[in-house]
């Protein structure tokens, strides 16, 4: 008689094996890493800025890759090119004046830059040569940072056009009531040089032509010079913004030459609001539209009374001139600042996605970090939990 399975003394083990777990069904490890999920690095485009926080305008050149010498690279390329393109400006405009005989040279009183303004090909070349400001300042930027040049515009990477419209506009309105308060004062708002005559319609037209066409790129091409990448090499080596607004605006004042302290404190105080507003907003739209309608009315006015000449090289103005030109300043620079809040304009970068270059990788001896799609649970992975 046999006996049944399992009623053996003498066997070893279980008479039946036991069940087998099944497929796909792990035990839960005793305790996880915690681990991020990996996911790959997104490509960088060429040209965009990456930061780790978000910056203001001055700082836009403290990307992740800023090296302290990027900004001196970036300085010395456009100093170059716009010395280089300006004298060839400049010469290729007083080649006419030559060859007329108008600029003598072996005439210890001839003017070469009075002979140069007083012709509307002349004041061509003298706008063109300040506006190779731009391509400068781009060629610093690309040479020392590889950025592309949307981030001189503004912090968006982008011009603001709207905002660059209404800012044109209030200037305008600030400069209509500046203007006739300034000759009520009894200032001179062209010069104190001799009254000459009046120019006629036929001769002054050229004139304005090359005004309203160029005299847009001459002022944005010093504001891309001095507050643009000026401001940017600056703040990214000194952190407080005050430092290139009041370096920018000592070398801006400086550059227009011979003046008396009344005229060199307005064009100071102009570099500091300008600077200012350039932080306050974002951008360098606030700072173009005061700029272009300053220069734009002054040289309209100047050259329709034929005194273009001096107006372009002013060494003196009075104290009361100066001082109710830096109100209209103010004025204009508090509208402007109101205006950039009702819009909501950034005035920092956007910070960019977290730097991620490969998977994470566990502790020694640490479990594994869970698979994507699987969930740890009491009964195992992509098990639901056992009931409590």
């Amino acid at each position: 008689m046999s006996r049944p399975p399992g009623d053996d003394p003498f066997s070893i083990g279980p008479a039946t094996p036991p069940p087998a777990a099944p497929v796909g069904v792990y035990p839960a490890p005793a305790q996880s890493w915690p681990q991020p999920p990996w996911q790959p690095r997104p490509k960088r485009r060429w040209g965009v800025p990456e930061y780790d926080e978000a910056q203001p305008y001055h700082r836009i050149l403290r990307t992740r890759n800023y090296g302290w010498w990027r900004p001196l690279v970036g300085l010395v390329v456009a100093t170059v090119t716009f010395l280089v393109i300006s004298i060839a400006v400049t010469a290729a405009a007083l080649v006419p004046a030559f060859l007329t005989g108008a600029i003598d040279l072996t005439d210890a009183e001839s003017d070469p830059a009075s002979v140069l303004i007083s012709d509307p090909l002349g004041l061509l070349g003298v706008n063109l040569s300040l506006a190779a400001l731009i391509p400068a300042v781009i060629l610093g930027l690309l040479a020392g940072h590889q950025l592309r040049p949307g981030m001189l515009h503004s912090v968006v990477g982008r011009m603001r056009w709207s905002f660059l419209f209404w800012c044109l506009l209030i200037e305008v309105g600030v400069t209509a009531v500046i203007l006739p308060l300034s000759v009520v004062t009894g200032g001179d708002v062209v010069s104190d040089a001799p009254a000459a005559d009046p120019l006629s319609f036929a001769a002054w037209l050229p004139f304005a032509i090359v005004i309203v066409l160029t005299t847009p790129l001459q002022a944005a091409g010093e504001e891309y010079g001095f507050r643009g990448y000026g401001m940017q090499a600056l703040g990214a080596w000194v952190r407080n913004p005050w430092f290139a607004i009041v370096v920018t605006s000592l070398l801006f004042a400086a550059a227009h030459g011979s003046q008396n302290p009344a005229l060199f404190l307005n064009r100071f105080a102009f570099g500091m609001i300008a600077g200012w507003l350039t932080v306050r907003t974002g951008g360098l739209e606030a700072a173009i539209g005061i700029h272009v309608v300053n220069n734009m009315v002054v040289l309209l006015i100047a050259s329709a009374s034929g005194q273009l000449a001096p107006s372009l090289t002013p060494t003196e103005a009075p104290w009361g001139t100066a001082l109710l030109d830096v109100v209209g300043m103010a004025v204009y620079a508090l509208l402007a600042l109101r205006l950039a809040r009702r819009k909501g304009l950034d005035r920092l970068t956007a910070p960019s996605p977290p730097r991620v270059d490969q998977p994470p990788i566990a502790p020694w001896g640490a479990p594994a970090a869970p698979l994507p799609g699987w969930t740890p649970a009491a009964g195992g992975f992509g098990q639901p939990p056992a009931p409590r």
